[in-house]
């Protein structure tokens, strides 16, 4: 994220924003990295990007720089264009992370530029939306299956704006928490430092420990108001405790992205509320704590 210098608008005219994008869409070819999301608003951006090889410093300020010289040339304008260093978050989990994406593509709309995220021109919400094919560059296979598909998005997206949606356990703290953005190095150090979750495997078998079931019973759809508390306790604990992603987590237990979805945020929203869900998630946390 990052805005303009002295709160000034950093996109003027609507050849601006499509400079800033025509840009972006190079950052994938020449830093091997991979942009999932954007929003471009008058004074400030927000960009989803992920850099396996950790060159985000090295692809920002290409992209800005390289922005900045020419819109200063297109304007006549002189001086920095935006206010010092790009401000980034790290963000590990797969609920955060879809979270993040509505808040992003929600940003146009809660600064009342536009009615409803699909008025909005310069996100990247019609291409998760199946309002329009997304360009080659921009990676939304991913988090599209997270949630199923362009249906599943545009219903999470609306449960968002109607505050019906649960935000994910420390989505504020984790993924906006105010103070100095991290550095390539301030990252690598904390995945360094930072103890490896364990495999799917050891997750599994942590859950098989505990409810003494079996993975037929995990694997095994219960219709009815109840469900099968166990198959949704193991899709929120594979998914916590490995950081696995919800298509490795769904496959291990035979559940779709959506489906994996609605189970994690069925244990946070009935986390504390007593019952099966309850008893199962305390015993994990005790065993592993």
């Amino acid at each position: 994220m990052g805005r303009g210098a002295r709160r000034a608008p950093i996109f003027k005219v609507e050849g601006d924003c499509g400079l800033f994008v025509a840009l972006l869409s190079e950052l994938p070819d020449r830093f091997d990295i991979r942009v999932h999301g954007f929003a471009l608003m008058p004074n400030h951006y927000h960009l989803m990007i992920e850099t396996p090889g950790g060159r985000l410093s090295r692809a920002m300020s290409w992209l800005l720089s390289s922005y900045s010289r020419e819109v200063n040339r297109r304007h006549g304008w002189d001086g920095p264009v935006f206010r010092g260093r790009f401000r980034n978050r790290v963000v590990y989990r797969d609920e955060h992370w879809m979270h993040l994406l509505a808040y992003v593509h929600l940003n146009p709309v809660r600064a009342r530029l536009a009615m409803k995220p699909e008025q909005a021109e310069w996100t990247s919400h019609p291409f998760y939306s199946g309002a329009e094919r997304p360009p080659e560059w921009l990676s939304t296979l991913e988090l599209s299956e997270m949630f199923g598909g362009a249906r599943g998005y545009v219903e999470y997206v609306r449960a968002v704006r109607a505050k019906r949606a649960e935000i994910p356990d420390d989505f504020d703290r984790v993924a906006f928490q105010k103070g100095r953005a991290l550095t390539d190095e301030a990252v690598s150090a904390l995945k360094t430092s930072s103890p490896k979750p364990p495999k799917l495997k050891t997750a599994l078998a942590e859950v098989l420990r505990v409810s003494g079931g079996s993975m037929a019973e995990i694997c095994e759809i219960r219709v009815g108001r109840g469900g099968n508390p166990l198959r949704v306790v193991a899709a929120y604990w594979l998914s916590r405790r490995s950081k696995s992603t919800n298509v490795e987590v769904g496959r291990a237990i035979g559940m779709g992205p959506a489906d994996m979805s609605k189970a994690i945020s069925r244990v946070q929203r009935l986390r504390r509320a007593g019952g099966e869900i309850t008893r199962l998630v305390d015993a994990l946390e005790e065993i592993t704590s």
